[in-house]
Parts: C-alpha cells; sequence; structure tokens
C-alpha cells in the first residue's frame, strides 16, 4: 500500500525529532542550563547556534514542551516569537510587545505585569506602532485589561514597576525567538536591541535561534557593524547572548540511519523495490559523493521527500539507484539538473552533436573539460562542490566520465534502462511515461504473449503499434532489444512485427526503425527450431512478400556483432521464398519497381538465384532485352526531405549472371552509339524514370568491361 501522510514533504518542526539522531544528552543538558535560572531573579540570553537544516526548531519545539511538562520547580511560561512573522520594523516592535503582554495575560500570576508591560511598551515607541497589530486595537485591550491610568510616565519609572511587578509574580519566562537569521539587516537589529536592552526583565530569559554564519552576514551589512568586520560582528552577538548552545553536527552514522529508515519507508510503501544489487550500487554513490551534502536533518528529509515524486507504478521502468543519484543533483543542484536536459545529446551520444571522426588529442580533451567545468559554475555549482557534482554526473553519464578525466573519447553503450540510454532519459525526468512511450513490462508481456499463441489484448497491441508510428525509434528500439531474448517464436509473433512493420513512417536513411524493426524479424527466424522455419517465413510472406525477402536475406548472413549462427535455408524453406516472390512479382513491370521492391530482387537473388534467374527470363520474354538490361541499373535515394531517386550505373556483375551482355551490345549498336555519353551517379544521375533507365542502361552497354 502506498503511504498518503504529508510528513514527509512538511517542513515543520517536530519535537519528537529533537532527542534523536544522537542528540538526546544535549537537548537534555541544554534544558538543565536554562531550567536552573528560573532561582535567579536575572535575565539570560541564550543561543541555539546551528546550520540552516540542522534541526533548530525541532529543539525549539521540545524546549518549549518540556518547559511546560518538567515538573520541577515553578511552572514556566512560555511565549513563541517569530520576528519573521512580521512585514517590516514597525510592525515588529509592537508585535514584541503584544506577543509578550499577551502571554502575560494568559498566566494568573503575570495579569499585573501584564499591565505593567503595556505602559512600559508605550514609553518605548510611537503609541501607533506598538499599540495596533492586524484587527488588534491593544491600547484598548491593555485599558480594559489593566485599568491603565492616563497621564505620562517615563519609561525608567515604567521599566522600574514592571520590574517589581515580575519579581513579585517570580513566573520563569522563556521567549522562544526563531528565525533571526531569515530577517533583514534592520529587522535583525531591532530584534537585537528588543531583546538586549528592552527585553532583559527579571525573570524574563530569551532562547535565540540562529545559524551563526548567517547572522555574521547580515550583521555585517548594518551601518552599525560595517562591511569586511565580522569579528566585530561576532563581537556584537556575544554581547546579545550569554549561553551558546551549539548543535552537535549531525554524525555520519546518524544521518546513514536516518537514509536507511527513509529509503524502508518508501520500499515499504511501494515508491521503491530496492534489492541487494540496488543496495550495493546506491551505497557506492552515497558514500562516495552524495553523504557529504546529505549532513543535516532538513537536507535528508527534502531528499528523501524529492524521491515520492517517482510514479510506483514505474517499478522496472527506471534504474532505481540512477534516479536516486540524479534527485540528490535535481534536490541540491536545481542548475545543473536543468544543465543535463540541455545537453542531453553531448551526455548520451545522440543527435547531431556527436561527430564521427572528431579530434580526439589531449588540447581537445582539455577543452571540452574546461567547457564542462565553466558549464558547471554557470549553473550555480560552488568550485568547493564540483568533485561531488562531477563524480555524481560521471557516475550517470559515462560519456561526461570520459570527459571530466580527459581520457578520451567514450566508446561503450548505454545499459537499459539507465539514464544514459536516450531511450530513458525523458522517463527520469517526466517522473512517468511520456504519452508517445510505452512501458517496457507491457512491451515485454506483449511478446511473451505472442510468443506462447496465448491469448493478447487486443488494445495493448494497438496502443503499442500506434506508439511505435508515432515515435518509431524509441518504441522500435525497445521492441528489438526485448526481442533479443531467448525465445522460441511464433507465427502469430512474426505476422505481428510484419504488420508493425507495415505500419512504420517509410524511410529511407541507412539508419531507421524500419532496418533495426527488420533485423530483430530476422533474429527471429535464427533462432528458430529448423522444421518451423517454413512456416515462419510464409507468416511473414502472407503479410509483406518484400519484407520476407529482405529478412529471410539477412537471416543468412553473417553480420558483425551477431550472436547467432545465420539461417541455413534449406529447400523447404527456397520453395517458400521462390513461390512467394514469384507470385508477387509475376505482373511487375521491371521498370516501375519502387526502391523495396528492387531490394527485395536482389535479396530475392542472394536467397534463390535459380528462381530469380526464372523471373529475369519471363521478364525478357514479356518486356524485351532492353527494358529487362534496364532493371538491373542501380538506383540512389537522397538522405532527408525530399528523398530523390537518381540512378547511378550497371549492376554489372548480377546483370552478367543473367543476360548475355556482350550479345546485347552488338543488338543495340545503334541504340549505344546515338544516346551518347550519361552521367550516372548518386549526386548528379539522371531521374529513376523508365525512359532514363533505358538511357543509363544503354550508356553502361557500351562503356563497361565485358572480359
Amino acid at each position: 500500500m502506498v503511504e498518503t501522510s504529508d510528513s514527509w514533504f512538511s517542513d515543520d518542526a517536530q519535537a519528537e525529532l529533537a532527542p534523536t539522531l544522537g542528540r538526546a544528552s544535549f537537548v537534555d543538558r541544554v534544558w538543565e542550563v536554562i531550567r536552573q535560572t528560573h532561582a535567579t531573579g536575572s535575565s539570560t540570553v541564550f543561543g541555539l547556534v546551528g546550520p540552516w537544516g540542522s534541526g533548530k526548531s525541532s529543539i525549539l519545539e521540545w524546549l518549549s514542551a518540556k518547559a511546560v511538562s518538567d515538573g520541577r520547580g515553578p511552572t514556566w511560561l512560555t511565549v513563541a516569537f517569530n520576528p519573521w512573522d512580521y512585514q517590516d520594523a514597525a510592525s515588529l516592535q509592537s508585535g514584541f510587545f503584544a506577543e509578550l503582554a499577551a502571554a502575560f495575560g494568559a498566566h494568573s500570576t503575570l495579569d499585573t505585569a501584564r499591565a505593567r508591560f503595556a505602559a512600559f511598551g508605550r514609553t518605548v515607541a510611537p503609541f501607533a506602532s506598538i499599540a495596533s497589530l492586524v484587527g488588534v486595537d491593544l491600547s484598548k485591550a491593555v485599558e480594559a485589561a489593566s485599568g491603565l491610568v492616563a497621564g505620562d510616565e517615563s519609561t525608567g519609572a515604567a521599566r522600574a514597576k514592571l520590574e517589581a511587578a515580575l519579581r513579585q509574580a517570580g513566573t520563569p519566562v522563556l521567549v522562544v525567538v526563531d528565525d533571526i537569521d531569515r530577517v533583514s539587516a534592520e529587522e535583525l537589529l531591532l530584534t537585537l536591541k528588543l531583546v538586549r536592552q528592552l527585553g532583559r526583565l527579571p525573570h524574563v530569559h530569551y532562547l535565540l535561534s540562529y545559524d551563526e554564519t548567517t547572522i555574521l552576514d547580515v550583521l555585517t551589512r548594518t551601518s552599525l557593524i560595517g562591511e569586511q568586520t565580522p569579528s566585530r560582528a561576532r563581537d556584537y552577538m556575544e554581547k546579545v547572548v550569554q549561553v551558546r548552545f551549539d548543535i552537535p553536527a549531525l554524525r555520519p552514522a546518524d544521518a546513514t540511519r536516518m537514509m536507511n529508515a527513509g529509503l524502508e519507508a518508501l520500499s515499504a510503501s511501494g515508491w521503491l523495490q530496492l534489492d541487494e544489487t540496488v543496495s550495493a550500487r546506491f551505497s557506492a554513490a552515497y558514500f562516495g559523493f552524495m553523504a557529504a551534502r546529505l549532513n543535516t536533518p532538513r537536507s535528508i528529509k527534502r531528499y528523501l521527500a524529492q524521491i515520492r515524486l517517482l510514479s510506483p507504478t514505474m517499478a522496472g521502468e527506471v534504474d532505481y539507484v540512477d534516479f536516486l543519484v540524479l534527485t540528490w543533483l535535481r534536490t541540491l543542484e536545481p542548475g545543473v539538473y536543468a544543465l543535463l536536459q540541455s545537453r542531453r545529446e553531448d551526455l548520451t551520444g545522440s543527435g547531431s552533436r556527436v561527430s564521427l571522426g572528431r579530434r580526439d588529442d589531449q588540447a581537445t580533451r582539455d577543452d571540452a573539460f574546461q567547457s564542462w567545468k565553466s558549464a558547471l559554475l554557470s549553473s550555480g555549482t560552488r568550485e568547493q562542490d564540483l568533485e561531488g557534482v562531477s563524480s555524481a554526473m560521471a557516475f550517470l553519464f559515462p560519456r561526461f566520465g570520459q570527459i571530466w578525466a580527459r581520457a578520451g573519447s567514450y566508446a561503450g553503450e548505454a545499459i537499459r534502462p539507465r539514464i544514459a540510454d536516450e531511450s530513458y532519459f525523458d522517463r527520469y525526468f517526466g517522473f512517468g511515461l511520456a504519452d508517445d512511450d510505452v512501458a517496457d513490462a507491457s512491451i515485454r508481456d506483449t511478446i511473451d504473449g505472442l510468443s506462447s499463441d496465448g491469448t493478447s489484448d487486443h488494445a495493448t497491441l494497438a496502443h503499442l503499434t500506434q506508439a511505435a508510428v508515432t515515435n518509431p525509434a524509441l518504441i522500435v528500439g525497445k521492441l528489438a532489444h526485448e526481442l533479443q531474448a531467448q525465445r522460441e517464436p511464433t507465427p502469430r509473433l512474426i505476422e505481428w512485427l510484419a504488420r508493425l512493420h507495415a505500419a512504420l513512417p517509410a524511410e529511407h536513411d541507412f539508419i531507421s526503425p524500419s532496418r533495426q524493426l527488420e533485423a530483430a524479424i530476422a533474429l527471429q527466424l535464427r533462432r528458430a527450431p529448423g522444421p518451423t522455419v517454413p512456416t515462419l517465413i510464409q507468416a511473414v510472406g502472407s503479410l509483406s512478400p518484400e519484407l520476407m525477402a529482405t529478412v529471410v536475406d539477412r537471416a543468412g548472413r553473417d553480420f558483425r556483432n551477431e550472436t547467432t549462427s545465420s539461417l541455413k535455408l534449406g529447400d523447404a524453406e527456397i520453395a517458400v521464398v521462390r513461390e512467394v516472390l514469384a507470385d508477387h512479382f509475376r505482373s511487375s513491370d521491371p521498370l516501375s519497381l519502387t526502391i523495396s521492391a528492387r531490394s527485395a530482387c536482389w535479396s530475392w537473388s542472394r536467397i534463390d538465384h535459380s528462381g530469380f534467374s526464372e523471373w529475369v527470363t519471363s521478364k525478357r520474354e514479356t518486356y524485351g532485352d532492353l527494358d529487362t538490361l534496364a532493371f538491373f541499373v542501380n538506383v540512389s535515394v537522397s538522405m532527408g526531405t525530399p528523398q530523390i531517386s537518381r540512378l547511378r550505373g550497371l549492376e554489372t556483375e548480377e546483370a552478367k549472371n543473367h543476360l548475355d551482355l556482350a550479345a546485347l551490345r552488338i543488338q543495340f549498336a545503334e541504340e549505344i552509339a546515338a544516346v551518347g555519353q550519361v552521367v550516372a551517379d548518386a549526386f548528379d544521375g539522371p531521374l529513376d524514370t523508365p525512359a532514363e533507365r533505358r538511357r543509363v542502361a544503354l550508356a553502361e552497354l557500351g562503356r563497361v568491361d565485358l572480359d
């Protein structure tokens, strides 16, 4: 079951966390020191010091609750004051007096003190600034509650009366002031002045919470301290704070325990599936470069919350460790996260930016390194964080790792479904499947169903086909990868693949999804048990004779990096090919065949030479010698758009296998002389028309060496 609690997404203080993570003794001792001040009649200012995210607010919550529930000695009154809640200095000052006066009024022993505090507040600032808060007229509240007598009173006299009332009450008060490191310089000085000069009253103690680095930086931007004088800022804070409690840094072991607890909760609630392999890889990444910046409770909690953006339905659809490392970058380095998306081609090795033949000398490597270093710094990465960030990127993208190490070009291939594989890149940034993507599990189940001759969901097949048509490179690539798994192919699988091939957009590129699917079908034929091969060939041929010729030809040839033996064709297989192709091309005009039809004919010649030769003979009888010769003129198709077919010379050796070229040269001597020279190449050759085919055939017949 997926956990629905919003606690992971909340940044609110949690008192129960304060005594955890090895800090139980620390918070207990802090409280003991504070508690001991109740016996004194003076005022003490404490400082709870720690970096942002170290758990200061949670400790404040715990101490406030402890002050109320301790049970030893008099009951403490706690007052929470947050200067960040006020929009300017005037409202901050009025809020300070209002919060304390309201708190005093809620305690029976401090009724008199409340009235005296209100009177004191009226003497130290303009009436309007201290007597009005949003929706509250403090002057009327004070007069109604304390019967304050109108008339002028000096600040000293008002303060003396207030101090007397507080001494008489004897109630210890703890004013908790959080987030003083988040306010402006002016507001910070005012808060410290209120505490240091106006708020130091009998039995009234203050607990200030702040990040010291930030406080000193803000103070150096005030006219009181001045720029470039951090020592003066530190001296100033020492005059304000008498006792400071420095929160101990989160110990590595405690950080690891907190991380493990969070990951286990994610696993139990369905967000992650963690096995030993995943744990080992993530541990290497965590201790290698992640842990150094996941060093506060807040940073760990923020990181764990970000992981939950991945849909639980993506189990098996992404590499979990890659997603966890990418989430670390997204949480801590949003600029780098954006940079990864803008430079995906460089990182995955896809697209036009990756060029073959690029220089790979030391100067080029140094330039590439400096380019990436500048990009990372420009994206907001600090110099001291470069090592960790670059390690994370190298973990995710081996190509980047080679560049950062200045080790030359990367020649390996990405492992699916890791982020470095272009086919999976988008899943990591979209937290799920794009509209034109299909889950790997769906592809696998579809192929398994078709391979077992079991039932297949027609809706799933239709969706997969449509996705392949919309985004053929992505879906066909995944299909081809899944088809590499050992399965025994069935006619149903082969037929569906043939239909899918027919549905793909027409392309004539050297590398295309259609070619990839053809290779995948050929692989199925190579793996099929011998007795089933004729049936499988027939299954393809019944749907697309030309595809059948292509895949049978490919299955019977040895290609580099093939992991299976080539298909050995016997009489039964060749008979199927001959029957299907002879019927398909029986009425074809040899001068009007499409590019794919001509390619299928060449495949037929390699598979079944005698059957193809019989077809050529039949065309001579029907269309004559010249048109049959013109069939053997090669054609080139330009890449890109528009695609243009140009004639580029005679397929002489193939023509010699079926025609007597010497006899034809004599037969067409006059026509050869009349046609003259014809330029026939891939760039400047004539367009592919019947008339131009005859011209090129005659010109080539007169030119070629027939020996």
